[in-house]
């Protein structure tokens, strides 16, 4: 099937028109029960043209089998938008192999003086949160992630490198990210 639109990690929350991609068999939404530590994932080469993947990369054993594998099932110019904890809090969760920064895609990108596969990944937009969206905060929390959010996105690297931790790290990091072909 074309144009297919993959919710990794969807759990009992599958986004609508997307198609639910889990490891656990009790998750109620899932359609397909994969474990995306298994290469290669059940899905053509460049037939997928969006991923959304909350919080699941950090769980994984190879992330540049990851992001390789993404890369292969993805249409060119596939979106690809990847939410994770931001590793000035997420390494306090014991399961977590990995940490996020601003510069993570820096390393998965063929032309980058560094680069740790050939694929071509280009961050179109990148979004650090104090708190993680979507859960329930007292009113003057509310106003303090708001404020500090406005902040910290102004310059999200400048953020990162020089101020996150006088706020207590960043539970959560977007990244909005196209797939170059």
């Amino acid at each position: 099937m074309d144009n297919q639109k993959l919710d990794f990690g969807c759990g009992n929350s599958k986004k609508a028109g997307f198609i639910g991609i889990d490891n656990n068999p009790n998750a109620k939404n899932a359609d397909i029960i994969c474990d995306l530590n298994k290469f290669p994932y059940p899905f053509e080469e460049s037939s997928i043209i969006e991923i959304f993947a909350s919080h699941i990369a950090e769980h994984l054993n190879d992330l540049e089998g990851f992001f390789a594998e993404i890369y292969r099932i993805a249409k060119p110019n596939a979106k690809l938008i990847l939410k994770v904890p931001h590793y000035s809090y997420g390494f306090v969760h014991p399961l977590h192999k990995h940490g996020f920064s601003v510069l993570t895609f820096i390393y998965f990108n063929k032309s980058s003086k560094e680069s740790y596969g050939q694929e071509t990944f280009e961050v179109k937009n990148v979004k650090l949160y104090w708190r993680r969206p979507g859960y329930q905060h007292g009113p003057l929390i509310k106003l303090l992630d708001r404020l500090i959010n406005r902040i910290a996105n102004i310059k999200p690297f400048i953020c990162e490198r020089y101020w996150c931790y006088l706020v207590g790290g960043f539970e959560e990091i977007e990244f909005v990210v196209e797939i170059k072909k």
